[in-house]
């Protein structure tokens, strides 16, 4: 598999970087790792992160390389890195835990999955998985970043944490291109190892998310072998974990975790 060969070839470097969210349980519980999105941060999990560690789960929330820092971090991170952290944050918790169960948001959906798919964990979740956008620009970033390094973009609030706010101002003023070629790359690599995901899997989806289309539920049904279900809000916006609708998601991932 191609995610073995990255494992074996590409080493350490960053997993560090930065901080992480941390919920301590009942140490009979499974553990959770939950990953972030895209120019996101541990914090976009605070208020689901509780609620999961309510229900007895401790819940691991990494920061990824370059990510709710600065604009200089990040442009220094790749999606080797983030992949390469998730991965060694997956082998710390395991290490502790003897079930380990795995989640993701947008790009770390596509991370998640790619968790799954080389150590098989018994359940996994997929928020709004970004194996698919609506802007189909992010197909030109290859190109396009020989000519352009940042696009404009709308503003948003990826959270509320306070600590996040001075991030946001620095780094969430524009996209840039040539972190839209690694986003594109892990994208095309989930893709492919859908089909090698073993682990029952719940995947969510917003039918109002202006960022990653509905039709993306066609997609994933198509491509994974694995027994799966879809849960769909019809209000929330991308950010569905954090949003009007977070209730019925957080009770609906926590009877598929108790299952």
């Amino acid at each position: 598999m191609l995610l073995r060969m990255f494992l074996d070839n590409y080493p350490c470097t960053t997993s560090r970087f930065g901080h992480s969210l941390v919920f301590k349980g009942l140490t009979t519980a499974p553990a959770i790792l939950l990953i972030h999105g895209f120019m996101g941060s541990p914090y976009a999990f605070t208020w689901l992160g509780r609620q999961l560690n309510d229900a007895g789960y401790t819940v691991y929330v990494p920061r990824l390389p370059g990510h709710g820092t600065n604009a200089k971090d990040f442009l220094a991170s790749t999606w080797k890195d983030w992949l390469r952290c998730v991965c060694d944050t997956y082998i710390d918790i395991a290490s502790k835990h003897e079930r380990v169960f795995v989640a993701g948001h947008s790009m770390g959906g596509l991370l998640a999955g790619l968790i799954a798919a080389h150590f098989n964990p018994e359940k996994l979740i997929l928020f709004a998985p970004a194996f698919m956008t609506v802007d189909k620009r992010i197909s030109l970033a290859p190109l396009a970043q020989f000519f352009v390094k940042t696009v404009p973009m709308q503003p948003i609030s990826l959270c509320h944490e306070s600590e996040f706010k001075k991030a946001q101002a620095d780094y969430l003023n524009g996209v840039y291109v040539p972190k839209l070629v690694d986003l594109l790359k892990l994208m095309k690599l989930a893709t492919k190892h859908l089909e090698y995901i073993k682990a029952e899997t719940l995947i969510v989806l917003s039918k109002k998310d202006a960022v990653v289309p509905f039709k993306v539920h066609d997609l994933v049904h198509e491509k994974m072998k694995a027994p799966h279900d879809f849960f769909s809000v019809e209000e929330s916006s991308h950010m569905l974990i954090d949003d009007s609708e977070r209730e019925q998601i957080a009770k609906r991932v926590i009877e598929f975790l108790k299952a």
